[in-house]
This record gives C-alpha cells, sequence and structure tokens, in this order.
C-alpha cells in the first residue's frame, strides 16, 4: 500500500517501504490482490481500532456494498458481530451473500429512522453525519466514518462527557502486520475481495469516473499490464 500522505497514481511500479508490503495471498488473481490494501485495511482498522468490535457487537455499516464496506461486513462476521447493512435495492443480495444478517434499502428507508441500539455505526461512505446517526447509538457506541467533518471532529474534540456516545474517524495507515492478517484470512476463505469491474491503464479516467459516481459493487481494479 502506498502511504496516502505521499499520494499515489497508477504505474507498472512503484517503490515502497517494506513495512507497507506482504506476501500476495496464495489464492488471489493480481487483480484481486490489488483489490486489497486500502479497502480491507480501511475496514479492519475502522472496526477493530477505532470501533473495538467484539463478538457480540451491533453494528451497522452504511454503504456495505461498496469497496470499503463489503469488506467490513466480512471483517465484522470473523469478529463475531451482528451486521445490519444500508445498501441500495439492487445490491441487497449481494451484501447477504457477504454474510449480513440484515439489510436496510435506503432508496425505500431511512436508517437514521430505524430501531437504535448499535454498538458501532461505520458510515463507510461518508454520507450521514454524526448528529443524524447519534440517536441509534447505545450507551458508549461510537460512530466511524471515513471522511472528515466539522461536526465529527467537533464530537472527537469534545469526547464522550457528554452523553457516553464517540465518533472517530478512520485514517488507514499502511501496516504490513494487517496486510499480513489479512492475508491468513484471505487464504483460510474467510474473506474476498469483490470486483465490480476491471479497466486496463489507458482508461484509468473511465475508472475513476464509475468510482466517483459511487454505484461500483466491490472494488474497481485498474489492470496496468497485459
Amino acid at each position: 500500500m502506498l502511504s496516502a500522505f505521499s499520494g499515489g497514481g497508477c504505474a507498472e511500479y512503484a517503490a515502497v517501504q517494506e513495512k507497507n508490503a506482504a506476501i500476495k495471498p496464495r489464492n488471489l488473481t493480481f487483480e484481486e490482490a490489488a483489490a486489497v490494501p486500502v479497502a480491507a485495511m480501511t475496514a479492519l482498522q475502522a472496526l477493530r481500532d477505532q470501533g473495538k468490535i467484539k463478538s457480540g457487537s451491533r453494528l451497522l455499516i452504511n454503504g456495505a456494498s461498496g469497496g470499503v464496506g463489503s469488506f467490513a461486513v466480512q471483517i465484522a462476521k470473523i469478529f463475531g458481530a451482528s451486521v445490519t447493512a444500508v445498501t441500495g435495492r439492487k445490491n441487497i443480495e449481494f451484501v447477504k451473500i457477504l454474510g449480513a444478517d440484515r439489510v436496510i434499502d435506503y432508496t425505500a428507508e431511512d436508517f437514521t429512522k430505524t430501531d437504535p441500539g448499535y454498538s458501532i455505526i461505520f458510515d463507510a461512505v461518508a454520507k450521514r453525519s454524526f448528529a443524524e446517526c447519534k440517536p441509534l447509538l447505545s450507551p458508549k457506541g461510537v460512530y466511524i466514518s471515513t471522511l472528515p467533518s466539522l461536526g465529527t471532529i467537533l464530537r472527537i474534540l469534545i469526547g464522550s462527557i457528554i452523553d457516553g456516545k464517540r465518533a472517530r474517524l478512520v485514517n488507514v495507515r499502511a501496516r504490513a502486520s494487517d496486510l499480513d492478517l489479512l492475508t491468513e484470512w484471505i487464504e483460510a476463505g474467510k474473506i474476498h475481495p469483490m470486483i465490480d469491474r476491471t479497466f486496463p491503464l489507458s482508461k484509468t479516467a473511465e475508472a475513476h469516473a464509475l468510482s466517483e459516481a459511487e454505484h461500483a459493487r466491490g472494488k474497481i481494479v485498474i489492470r496496468v499490464s497485459e
């Protein structure tokens, strides 16, 4: 994984520090392996490090069919959590296959108006604010977003002194030990990268346009060499 701070791009070769790299899972193609690092580590570090997920946790994932969300559903089940997945109608069966226990179709129902009691709400697409999700959190529950917002930052600074409910921001870090853990799970068949489409390097702009349309199911991959 390239450092998020130094930036990156699509190229045949990249120089990285050893601590940011790991051996490719033996049971994945190169395209499948390319879909793992950023998305899967974001999901892992959000749920494990920020959410302190454990067996019995009640988790809601907004954007459960996307790149990060599809990994989050699978990782949450490894930890023994109960997962409610928020996605569009066309992806209901998809997230069920990933392991979701309950699915909310956001085109038909506003998940922020549903039953409360979630120990973790992971907004993998950063579409709903802490204020909107707060009523659904259990006492000492945590809301996690992938993008900073003024409300989230203020809540992080204030802490949980008001009502025990917390807000966290996941800032994914390149970490070989996490890649090794993901490889262990992948080779054991516990998680698998879900790929929407693969583009050649010459169509990188089209790949980004699909990503920005926010309708991808799983990850979009660019093949840099034929």
